[in-house]
């Protein structure tokens, strides 16, 4: 049985960085990423096959998610330089990541990750728009409190 063959029907929704390329990334940046957008279809073209819901999700939103940022505040604090590797050889200790190579399979993990803890906060399917600002006004002080708000519902 092929492992396609295995998840057809048991998977209901994957996440998916959203690939974005940009002129203003420059030359050598557009080269090393040009396969991304081919890779990306392919995906998007197994998941149609398997009748799986995608999500993209931009790589700020699942970093902020499973807090990538202050996780490298918390290196920085200490004078060390700590990235979506150490990250996850810290959720995960026993996961493969013995060198550079396996970032994108820490990426992955991390993505997975936030997938986890949308589904643990009841996201069924995982779409989520950032945080609006929404501000209030007390005789003169300005406050700004966040509220997470659903989208597609």
């Amino acid at each position: 049985m092929s492992t396609l063959q295995f998840l057809k029907g048991k998977v209901g929704l994957a996440y998916i960085e959203l690939v974005k390329l940009h002129r203003e990334m420059g030359v050598e940046m557009l080269l090393r990423m040009q396969s991304l957008p081919f890779y990306a279809g392919i995906w998007h073209g197994l998941f149609l096959a398997l009748g799986v819901k995608l999500h993209q999700i931009a790589p700020m939103a699942w970093q902020h998610s499973v807090g990538l940022y202050k996780y490298k505040a918390q290196g920085k604090a200490l004078g060390q330089e700590w990235g979506p590797m150490d990250l996850a050889r810290s959720i995960w200790p026993q996961a493969n990541l013995p060198n550079p190579q396996h970032d994108g399979v820490a990426a992955g993990l991390l993505i997975a990750e936030c997938a986890r803890q949308d589904f643990l906060k009841g996201l069924i399917d995982g779409r989520m728009k950032p945080e609006k600002k929404v501000r209030k006004k007390r005789a003169g002080n300005s406050k700004i409190k966040f509220s997470p708000s659903l989208q597609g519902r």
